[in-house]
C-alpha cells in the first residue's frame, strides 16, 4: 500500500498489486496497440538533363539539374507516429518510445561535366 491520501483527504487504504499495475501500464493492452499499416513517400527526385545545344554553348559535355525531396508524405491511421522510427532491436521491437519524427528535407542539385 502506498502512503498518501484519497481525493477526499482520507488516508489511503487501497492496495494495488505491483504486477497488475505495471502489467497494465507497460503490457500489450488494447489501448496501446495500433494498426502499423502506412504509406510513405520516402524520396522523390525530378531530374532535367540540359539539351546538347545549351551544354555545347557553355563548353560542357553534359549537365543536369534536379529537385530532391525526402520524407515528403506519411499516411497512417496511427496519429503522430512514424512506423519507421518506432522500432528497436531486441525485446522492444515495435514499441514506440516517443521518437522524433523523420526529418523532411528538400534539395536542389546542379551537375555539370566539362
Amino acid at each position: 500500500m502506498v502512503d498518501g491520501v484519497k481525493a477526499d483527504g482520507t488516508p489511503n487504504d487501497v492496495t494495488v498489486c505491483p504486477e497488475k499495475y505495471f502489467g497494465r501500464n507497460y503490457g500489450n493492452q488494447a489501448a496501446g496497440i495500433f494498426d502499423a499499416s502506412y504509406l510513405k513517400l520516402r524520396e522523390l527526385r525530378l531530374d532535367y538533363v540540359l539539351p546538347d545545344d545549351l551544354t555545347d554553348r557553355l563548353g560542357l559535355s553534359n549537365g543536369s539539374v534536379a529537385l530532391i525531396g525526402r520524407n515528403l508524405f506519411l499516411w497512417s491511421d496511427t496519429p503522430n507516429i512514424d512506423p519507421e522510427t518506432a522500432f528497436d532491436a531486441g525485446n522492444s521491437q515495435g514499441i514506440e518510445f516517443g521518437q522524433f519524427p523523420t526529418a523532411r528535407s528538400i534539395g536542389f542539385v546542379v551537375s555539370m561535366q566539362p
